[in-house]
């Protein structure tokens, strides 16, 4: 049980650290103020792709294990087919519930992806054989 309890904890951390900045995105995007609500959310995803994710690969190279920012097929064109939904959907600069709604059936049409994705025997996502 302590196990599922250290792995409960992992999972909740990010959420629950960054939830007044979550707060304060949905409160601006339900007052129709889509810039502030873009910028806090731009924002967030800029310190995760400026900090984290190179932190992960140097702990990662540390401790001698091997984790590459090689994407394949389907993780480029799953971030391309979101860069390319947010900003149609965000076009003209206001919010819409239907435009919520796209975007998180998007984000599970993704998540369905990655659940159904085949991987041969063998071999790892990134080809490297790790």
């Amino acid at each position: 049980m302590l196990h599922f309890g250290s792995a409960v904890v992992k999972d909740m951390l990010p959420i629950v650290g960054n939830a007044a900045e979550h707060a304060g995105a949905v409160i601006s995007a339900f007052k129709n103020k889509l810039d502030i609500s873009l910028g806090v959310a731009l924002g967030s995803a800029s310190q995760i792709m400026m900090f984290v994710v190179p932190l992960c690969v140097i702990t990662a190279w540390i401790m001698g294990i091997q984790m590459t920012l090689d994407f394949g097929l389907l993780e480029t064109g799953c971030l391309a087919f979101s860069i390319f939904l947010t900003a149609f959907t965000l076009q003209d600069g206001s919010s819409h519930y239907l435009k919520g709604v796209i975007l998180v059936l998007a984000y599970v049409v993704i998540g369905a992806c990655f659940f159904v994705q085949r991987v041969p025997l063998g071999k790892s996502l990134t080809g490297l054989g790790v």
